[in-house]
């Protein structure tokens, strides 16, 4: 058996940004005896240990580090480094219908570890025929991990900054890409004060709220605004400039968090200028 690496591993910004160490550590993580081709297989700690020589305390001072930078993520004994499918798909090719099914028993062999909802969730695209269980769907999260397609040669999908964070630094909390979990959030807001609830994750909806994800601020405090939020009488469509009613797309927009939490979407006394005669003047001139 052997795993493809590719020659550019050492000249990746991420893997130079490693400790050595934590490099070695990460080569040892997609060349080991234990690795699937998948990219999540089960590991022991007690194998790290005898495998590479190091103390539990460094392994775990490494997989801490490679967690924060995104490239590998470790929890209840199983390992998933992040970007390492893609790399066994030979360059020009797709993943064929036999290692589909490869990766599906794969999972299935994993079947109760939470880091299987946000791998399927980061290869989506691969359409990886397994359904996870219920149990999978966590509320503990990570910053976004960026898309496949941005990844260097070492499959971190990363390169030296396009997260959003430093992760939770608790390995008991395993990731989680909380894409679903935004519109979720919404709609309970949404079903609350009666606005417009969002019934369908589009491709659309998903593409803006991976691009809301990205932004370290907005990941921080849109829960924070959805919570603390009285909608006015505008957002719910009751007053007589109009029937607009905010929904799930206005939210994703870049500064609606922002002027969420600074107050321009509450009710005033004054509200002929409000934010949201503003907006719907400027919704209307489009």
């Amino acid at each position: 058996m052997y795993r493809p690496v590719n020659t550019k591993f050492w000249s990746d910004p991420a893997v130079r940004d490693l400790e050595p160490l934590n490099r070695y550590l990460f080569l040892y993580l997609m060349t080991c005896d234990h690795t699937h081709m998948a990219g999540i297989y089960h590991l022991p700690m007690s194998y790290i240990v005898e495998d590479t020589g190091m103390s539990q305390r460094a392994i775990e001072a490494g997989i801490q580090a490679l967690h924060e930078c995104r490239l590998a993520f470790y929890h209840g004994g199983v390992m998933w480094v992040v970007n390492m499918l893609k790399f066994q798909i030979p360059q020009g090719k797709e993943l064929s219908d036999k290692n589909r099914s490869a990766v599906a028993n794969q999972l299935d062999r994993l079947h109760k570890s939470t880091l299987i909802t946000p791998y399927l969730t980061h290869y989506e695209h691969l359409q990886i025929p397994y359904l996870p269980e219920e149990n999978q769907f966590c509320e503990d999260r990570i910053p976004y991990l960026p898309d496949e397609s941005a990844g260097g040669p070492t499959g971190s999908g990363s390169g030296s900054g396009t997260g959003t964070g430093s992760g939770t630094g608790e390995e008991e909390k395993p990731p989680h890409l909380p894409v679903q979990e935004v519109m979720d959030a919404w709609n309970r807001t949404a079903k609350e004060h009666g606005l417009h609830v969002a019934n369908k994750l589009t491709a659309t909806r998903r593409k803006a709220i991976r691009a809301r994800l990205k932004d370290a601020d907005w990941l921080a405090e849109y829960e924070t605004a959805l919570n603390r939020w009285t909608p006015s009488l505008f957002c719910r469509g009751q007053t007589d400039r109009g029937d607009w009613v905010a929904d799930l797309d206005w939210f994703l927009r870049p500064d609606t968090v922002t002027k969420i939490l600074e107050g321009k979407y509450d009710d005033k006394q004054d509200a002929g200028d409000s934010a949201g005669d503003r907006f719907l003047e400027g919704r209307h001139g489009d």
